[in-house]
């Protein structure tokens, strides 16, 4: 049997960039309403793709508001994809036959954006009233779906200004949700909106650092325990360098697919790992630091407003150090 790299991942762009929330951190930020991508320049892609991967994500902007999601999934079913996994803001999931209708199809993952343990912290980042409602709803129908589907399902949380005093409450919630995977922690990218809100959404990266190491310490248990009883349940953190997350590297993870369709209207295929690379770079002193060959740098846009002086390199000493422990 063939077996396909987890990151060689097609990820296809199904919406008409337009979406039902209006996040002040969207990196697509403000775009025009286009035309829905043809469902037979879909079905071509699927199919085509298919000799080269069979992992697949449907992501948007919101993919959900495409009618014909659901025939996308079982077209990919059908081809033999083994990974078809939807990106969504979850809101239309909040409707239990929708979201069943999305699970039967065939999707075996889900990541639902969510920033906000209460709908004073989510709306005001979604700038959509009744977005955290919703966006809950559907975690909770999936939480009940998937104890008769098979499916995994995880919540993707943009780290910013607005929630990083809140992320000890929205973990807490996060771990009394049954039958979820885990929680992708997503340090904000000054891209698209946050880029042109700069200074009202992205904090110091140190400062995201420290409170996610603190929520950490503090919920060390509780997060073992949820392991034990769902027998899957991780937390990752992207976006942020290792230099800044001593003691904690391991819950870095990557940007690991390899492939970025924005639009299929559009002919050939981005790579996403290498638009990433081109907007992050290192300083004059990353190359005396023991993670340097592991590590993606910091985001060109971020150094230019805020220097480096909060980044330092780690000698090898230390990190041995750290590993006796």
């Amino acid at each position: 049997m063939k077996k396909y790299s987890r990151k060689k991942s097609i990820n296809l762009g199904i919406g008409n960039y337009l979406c039902n929330n209006n996040c002040i951190f969207c990196v697509d930020g403000e775009k025009e309403k286009l035309p829905l991508p043809p469902a037979d320049r879909i079905f071509r892609l699927l199919k085509q793709w298919k000799k080269r991967t069979d992992s697949i994500l449907f992501c948007g902007p919101e993919p959900t508001l495409n009618p014909s999601l659901s025939d996308f999934i079982r077209k990919a079913r059908e081809l033999g994809y083994t990974e078809i996994r939807l990106l969504t803001n979850g809101r239309m999931l909040s409707y239990y036959n929708f979201a069943k209708k999305i699970v039967s199809s065939g999707v075996t993952e889900l990541c639902v954006s969510f920033h906000g343990s209460r709908s004073s912290i989510q709306d005001a980042q979604t700038r959509t009233p009744g977005s955290f409602q919703q966006t809950y709803q559907a975690c909770r129908n999936l939480s009940v779906l998937r104890s008769s589907h098979s499916f995994k399902w995880f919540i993707h949380y943009t780290y910013n200004k607005f929630n990083i005093s809140d992320l000890h409450d929205f973990l807490k919630m996060c771990l009394v949700l049954k039958g979820l995977n885990g929680v992708n922690v997503s340090a904000i990218m000054p891209k698209g909106r946050a880029l042109h809100y700069f200074d009202v959404v992205v904090p110091r990266y140190t400062e995201l650092a420290e409170r996610f190491i603190s929520v950490m310490k503090k919920n060390r248990d509780a997060v073992q325990r949820k392991r034990e009883m769902e027998n899957e349940f991780n937390i990752k953190i992207t976006g942020l360098p290792f230099c800044i997350m001593k003691g904690y590297e391991d819950y870095i993870g990557p940007y690991n697919e390899l492939f970025l369709l924005k639009d299929p209207r559009d002919k050939g295929m981005k790579s996403f790992a290498r638009e990433l690379e081109q907007e992050q770079i290192k300083g004059p002193n990353c190359k005396k630091c023991s993670y340097n060959s592991r590590c993606a740098g910091v985001w060109d846009e971020y150094v230019k407003r805020r220097g480096w002086d909060e980044f330092h390199p780690v000698k090898k000493q230390t990190v041995q150090k750290r590993k006796k422990r």
